[in-house]
């Protein structure tokens, strides 16, 4: 089949990627993939969404990726979420196995409704195609039939599992005989086999480190048996389950999703703070699980495992190394069957736990001279598939060991010549990157630019041009990722630091609000430090201002003003180390050891708030003994009608604006 530009979608458990590789590039490197990028207003380059769907009550599509959860935020500040879909890391409610093909349902985030997995996987690459279609379209004129798609799947679904992936592709509008479908083990292993030529002749294991598993009576299912080792899976998420049911009792942790949404949502979050390697791990919990938690604080059974920090339960980090090194050493056992010590061998590890420092150095401490590797498991994944859709079919799937086979024809059977170099013919038209970082087309010669990043970049994966989206509606706006980075610091930073001083024999309220102090002592800071370095840029235009002080007025020139504000706002990231240290003398009278890391961060969140335009806001203005407002609030650790203090102050993209996140208060 004569392909001039194959695309590859990865769905994956926690983000998505769409990459593209046109048969020009793949000829001269097999790993020049352009991926669709989403770029931010500080030029961050992002390849992947977050797996997340919004759909309305109608069922129609509003959003996938950082689009779908910010309009979720909106409704949920609204008040009008319940109506509509929310679905967020959806695929890892479907690893476990099921025998009945019209009973597989995927259900929202809260647990409360579901729709059928081929529904949502159908809009999922519905969305996919339209972009790379529209780029295509756009750009290159390239039309939709030119594109031969290949979709990857993981290897613990079963092939009802696969059936229903296919039948979604078809119903998001890939045409029959025009994509493929292929389990990330196969993708995997041809990206290797492709593009680590220097390994040729090794033994390729690779050992992926994630969250799904495969068993079978207790032992882990072989998924290759000749050349290739894969083994799936660890028992971290069985032990996080066991230790949440006897923590919080039979009576929550039951297996009615809708009755008890609460349970599903932990998972996820402890799993996604795991992967991100935030130890230990700290993920908020309803105001029913706490009395429970607190009388299971005293049992000995959990002491040094859990703790209650306000209103999240912190896992410990070393109940969490010591589960990870049991469940890694099970089937370590099984990994060392296929290395032959006396050959070379080539040990890969992938996966979402493959970045965890105490996995990584567990799995390498067990193979000392082979020195195993990490991979962007994702990457990999999109890169084997572009290979598997560039490679006749026939070659590819003998090269991948691929098991499932669809409509495989006589085209794709003559297809398969080895002596043409496993290259395909390309048409007149087909394009390519020229030195100077611009697209050609060699019918006429049209040049379009595309961003400029080059392959030697530092930013940028080895040999991936980033090409810009040009619908550009999947970006995170500034106001909004400054507010997810402050919910941040106060879901991680902000609760070790509570906690150390609790440890050090401070009440809890007295330790909020000493971190509450310290927050509003680095607005004013921060506030009268950018007025300085204003009136500095004054004093150049007005020489009779020779002494600054806070009461101070002057003038700047508008142009000259909107000049250093966007100064100020773009390189923060250079300017916020100072910014920092200045912070810190003016901040000594709260020195802690325990308040460190939640200073430099509330630091460096708080400038980016000031120089905002207009100024973000924090809304601390709540009285005591005040209704609760449900609307623009969150209870904290007790329930009641009535306000006792502020925790944690609500964030608006202005004064009078609108709310990004509800305050957290403690109730009375």
């Amino acid at each position: 089949m004569d392909t001039r530009i194959v695309a590859a979608i990865n769905i994956g458990d926690i983000y998505s990627q769409c990459g593209i590789s046109r048969s020009c590039d793949f000829d001269a490197h097999p790993r020049r993939v352009h991926f669709l990028a989403f770029e931010t207003e500080f030029n961050e380059i992002t390849y992947q969404l977050p797996t997340s769907l919004l759909l309305n009550k109608d069922m129609g599509f509003e959003g996938f990726g950082y689009e779908a959860e910010q309009k979720h935020i909106s409704l949920l500040e609204n008040g009008t979420h319940k109506s509509y879909y929310f679905f967020r890391r959806f695929r890892m409610q479907l690893h476990s196995s099921s025998n009945n093909y019209s009973d597989v349902s995927i259900y929202t985030f809260d647990g409360r409704k579901y729709l059928p997995m081929v529904f949502i996987f159908s809009l999922v690459i519905r969305f996919f195609r339209l972009r790379v279609t529209s780029h295509l379209s756009i750009h290159f004129g390239v039309a939709e039939d030119e594109l031969y798609w290949v979709l990857t799947f993981p290897d613990s679904w079963t092939g009802m599992y696969e059936r229903l992936f296919y039948e979604a592709a078809r119903k998001g509008g890939l045409k029959f005989g025009n994509f493929s479908t292929l389990s990330e083990s196969s993708a995997y292993t041809l990206y290797y086999k492709r593009t680590k030529e220097k390994d040729l002749g090794k033994k390729l294991v690779i050992i992926d480190c994630g969250f799904r598993h495969i068993f079978q009576n207790e032992t882990m299912t072989e998924l290759c048996l000749e050349s290739i080792g894969i083994w799936d899976g660890t028992s971290i998420d069985r032990d996080i389950r066991s230790l949440l049911r006897s923590v919080i009792g039979p009576d929550f942790y039951c297996d009615d999703q809708a009755r008890h949404p609460e349970r599903d949502q932990f998972l996820r979050e402890f799993q996604a703070n795991l992967c991100r390697n935030s130890l230990p791990v700290s993920v908020k919990v309803p105001l029913s699980w706490q009395q429970r938690i607190q009388i299971a604080e005293e049992d000995e059974r959990y002491k040094n495992k859990i703790y209650l920090t306000g209103d999240k339960l912190r896992i410990a980090s070393g109940w969490i190394s010591e589960r990870l090194e049991v469940s890694f050493s099970q089937y370590m056992v099984n990994v060392h069957r296929f290395i032959d010590e006396t050959n070379q061998n080539k040990i890969v590890i992938i996966g979402d736990l493959s970045h965890i420092p105490i996995v990584t150095k567990f799995i390498c401490s067990n193979f000392p001279s082979f020195f195993p590797e990490t991979e962007e498991s994702n990457l990999s994944a999109v890169e084997g598939a572009l290979i598997f859709g560039h490679t006749p079919k026939l070659i590819s799937l003998l090269d991948s060991k691929y098991k499932y086979l669809i409509a495989l024809s006589k085209i794709d059977l003559l297809s398969a010549n080895p002596g043409n170099g496993d290259k395909l013919p390309e048409r007149e038209t087909t394009v390519s990157l020229s030195n100077n970082g611009q697209i050609k087309v060699h019918q006429n010669r049209l040049q379009y630019p595309i961003k400029k990043m080059y392959y030697n970049d530092g930013k940028a994966h080895e040999n991936v041009v980033f090409l810009s989206d040009p619908l550009n509606q999947i970006v995170l706006d500034d106001k909004h990722e400054i507010a997810d980075i402050f919910s941040d610091i106060y879901n991680e930073e902000w609760s070790d630091s509570l906690q150390l001083l609790m440890e050090y024999g401070c009440s809890e309220k007295k330790g909020v609000l000493f971190l509450q102090n310290i927050l509003k002592e680095s607005q004013i800071i921060i506030r009268k430090f950018i007025k300085t370095q204003l009136w500095q840029v004054a004093a150049i235009f007005d020489p009779e201002l020779s002494c600054y002080d806070d009461e101070s007025s002057f003038e700047i020139p508008d142009e000259i003003r909107k000049v250093v504000e966007r100064w100020q706002k773009n390189n923060y990231k250079e300017y916020i180390p100072k910014v920092q240290e200045y912070c810190e003398n003016q901040l000594s009278k709260y020195y802690s050891l325990s308040t460190y890391f939640y200073k430099k961060l509330i630091v460096s969140n708080v400038w980016r708030m000031t120089v905002s335009e207009p100024e973000m806001y924090l809304d601390w203005t709540f009285q005591e003994n005040a209704k609760i407002d449900n609307s623009v609030v969150q209870l904290f650790n007790k329930s009641g009608e009535f306000l006792d203090y502020v925790v944690w102050p609500g964030i608006y993209d202005r004064k009078d604006g609108n709310i990004l996140r509800k305050a957290i208060v403690q109730a009375k």
